[in-house]
């Protein structure tokens, strides 16, 4: 059953154990209990038997399963049939009804808490409720003096507190199991936080490692790499060291020749 059937069925439940108490002292309680234990059993029955010879349902069912639905089905209508007619007759049986619902609920609860795989942590006290349900459905079973029809109050207020014991210690079950789920997933986000945080880290510090081996390596080779070589001065052809002014024959020759 899923978290929100677990709720419902708990606040039914729990309901219905307010209404005993509330109604505590009323003699004709128990009566209209039968009535609805009665509706309980006619229902589904005339449900099932409407389904089972309807078209739709004609060679989709096995004719063994129609067989046991069927008989089913009509014991059912028959049972609910003799409690509406007959109630002082099933009367007696409430005490065994109420007694054996209290003895399964308080096991089925003192299971939850004590599982191994439950989803939360339970306190020690949870398990005073169940516990409680469970020996008030034995007490009613083997104490004669309740199963008569003058303590019938009585039955209905000892199964009214069960039934409300019920459903508090799902109440209380269910608190500590959205706790604890709570619990965990911030758990869960804190350490994923702090990976991925840590991630980050490693990253930023394998950057500035590589960084850093990077420029030393630039910084070697530019060391080791060799100086450039002098560059030789260029003697030009009209400016030789050897050059010189060539002297103007010509213009003393004719200098002379006019004295």
């Amino acid at each position: 059953m899923n978290g929100k059937g677990s709720f419902f069925v708990s606040l039914l439940i729990l309901a219905l154990g307010v209404a005993f108490i509330f109604l505590f002292g009323r003699y004709d309680i128990p009566k209209v209990i039968l009535y609805f234990c009665g509706a309980a059993f006619v229902i589904p029955a005339l449900i099932s038997l409407v389904s089972l010879f309807s078209r739709k349902s004609e060679g989709t069912v096995p004719a063994p399963a129609r067989f046991f639905q069927l008989i089913s089905s009509v014991g059912g209508l028959v049972l609910g049939a003799c409690v509406f007619l007959m109630p002082e007759t099933f009367r007696g049986l409430l005490v065994y009804l109420f007694g054996a619902l209290l003895i399964v609920i308080g096991v089925y609860q003192v299971y939850l808490l004590s599982r191994k795989t439950r989803p939360g942590d339970y306190p020690s006290w949870t398990y005073v409720m169940p516990l409680a349900a469970l020996v008030a459905g034995v007490v009613l079973i083997v104490t004669p003096s309740l199963h008569r029809i003058e303590n019938e109050r009585w039955l209905v207020l000892v199964t009214g507190i069960g039934f409300v014991f019920f459903g508090l210690t799902s109440f209380i079950i269910s608190y500590y199991n959205v706790k604890k789920r709570r619990e965990t997933k911030r758990a869960a986000k804190a350490a994923a936080t702090e990976a991925k945080e840590q991630a980050k880290e490693i990253e930023d510090r394998v950057s500035r490692e590589v960084s850093e081996k990077v420029s030393e390596a630039e910084k070697a080779a530019e060391a080791a790499a060799p100086a450039p070589a002098a560059k030789e001065p260029v003697v030009s052809a009209a400016h030789g060291v050897d050059a010189e002014p060539k002297s103007d024959v010509v213009g003393h020759d004719v200098s002379d020749s006019i004295h």
